[in-house]
């Protein structure tokens, strides 16, 4: 990976400063209006799996003819995570060629159409089939969105608006699991109109959304100290793995909680809804309190998350009932949330702006690569341990785990990043 972020450090380097042909528009001070639609283009990301949770149930009775359905089922979940996992390097250096702006436009448009489309279908790999062109319209559209708020925005300012990138995302997770759910009453096709969104996001972007001026790029972390291609690659891939377990953790909330509420006495798709709402709000205020406890170093705030979420799903584990199962869940998504936000801050705020790019997309390979894994590794799992509760306790111990590790081993964890990292994250 450092050979990469080293030639292609080289290769921005040299471009950088060459006079670029002037673009007024481009160079003028983002408002908040363009901010705002950044910030939305990674909504995309929630509503891919979010809206579908409710009715997986409903999906794998509608295919229970067919050998492996829960499989199926959890490709059709994931399908969009396994493309954003293959294709977000690749996407990175298409958006870094072709402009970011106009990335995300295609983006956006392939991801409205290709989640719409399953609407009208019934046969489940037609479904696996279109769910993966909803995935490289994510990836597009994440990349494409995190790098413009870097790119467009300064200092403080790109802080607060990273931080409502994931605040605001883990918040839409809880009114996507309930237009699921709500919608799954009416029909399993009902929720794939939900990836209208995109098409209407669309619109506005078209205008509002300019692209990064040349001149503008070196103020992103210009108040940081150089750092070689090699120390970067480094704090990009400690940074990235941690980012792999909070994203399982998530994705076991989102994914396999359905299958436990329907256990525990949940009757329909809006009650697993409401249950897995449990989860989502516990993500929502842990990513929004990370923000607010930004002065607490990065690794006290990931190591209390990974404690905190080993705790929750343990209880999960050991309760029996719906609304506890959902209180401890809410627990277990605070500590999840709280992790997340701190690991990507650290990452922006270190990894110089040559490089950042790049970084991007390994961190948004970190990010999907989980969540494809997550239903096969999750079902090999519950076959060992017998039970879906039991295999969720084993989570939660692996969580309490590492999170003790970071609690003994911090210095060591440190020492293999950086020092900027603590002071900026």
């Amino acid at each position: 990976m450092s050979g990469i972020l080293k030639h292609d450090a080289q290769l921005t380097g040299a471009a950088e400063f060459d006079p670029p042909k002037a673009h007024e528009f481009a160079a003028a001070e983002p408002g908040a209006i363009e901010g705002a639609l950044l910030v939305m283009t990674c909504w995309c990301t929630v509503l891919a799996s979010g809206v579908l949770s409710p009715v997986l149930p409903q999906v794998a009775h509608r295919f229970a003819y067919m050998p492996h359905v829960e499989l199926l089922v959890g490709l059709v979940a994931t399908m969009p995570a396994l493309m954003v996992s293959l294709s977000a390097i690749p996407t990175g250096w298409l958006a870094d060629r072709l402009g970011h702006r106009n990335v995300l436009f295609g983006a956006l448009l392939l991801y409205g159409i290709g989640g719409i489309v399953p609407f009208w279908l019934q046969d489940i790999w037609g479904i696996i089939a279109t769910r993966a062109f909803v995935g490289l319209g994510e990836a597009g559209a994440m990349i494409t969105g995190t790098a413009l708020i870097g790119l467009r925005f300064q200092g403080a300012r790109r802080g607060r608006w990273l931080a409502a990138q994931i605040a605001t995302s883990n918040i839409l997770g809880i009114f996507a699991l309930q237009l699921g759910g709500f919608l799954g009453l009416l029909d399993w096709h009902t929720p794939f109109l939900a990836y209208t969104f995109a098409l209407l996001l669309l619109a506005p972007s078209l205008y509002f959304v300019k692209p990064p001026s040349q001149t503008a790029k070196p103020t992103v972390n210009a108040n940081l100290p150089s750092m070689p291609a090699t120390s970067a690659a480094k704090v990009t891939a400690i940074l990235c793995g941690m980012e792999v377990v909070g994203i399982f953790a998530m994705f076991t909330i989102i994914i396999q909680m359905a299958f436990l509420f329907q256990q525990r006495g949940a009757m329909n798709s809006a009650d697993i809804g409401i249950g897995l709402s449990c989860g989502a709000a516990g993500l929502a205020t842990g990513a929004t309190s990370s923000g607010a406890l930004a002065q607490i170093d990065w690794l006290w705030r990931t190591m209390i998350g990974f404690l905190l979420a080993g705790a929750g799903f343990l209880g999960v584990a050991f309760v029996s009932g719906y609304w506890a199962t959902g209180a401890t869940l809410a627990l277990a998504g605070f500590g999840v949330g709280l992790t997340v936000p701190a690991l990507l801050n650290a990452l922006v705020a270190v990894v110089p702006h040559h490089v950042l790019g790049r970084a991007i997309g390994f961190w948004t390979a970190a990010t999907f690569i989980p969540q494809f894994l997550n239903p096969p590794i999750f079902l090999i799992l519950r076959q060992l341990v017998g039970t879906q509760s039991r295999a969720i306790g084993f989570i939660g111990i692996f969580m309490l785990a590492l999170g003790l590790f970071l609690a003994v081993s911090g210095k060591l964890v440190r020492l293999h990043t950086a020092a900027t990292v603590s002071a900026s994250a």
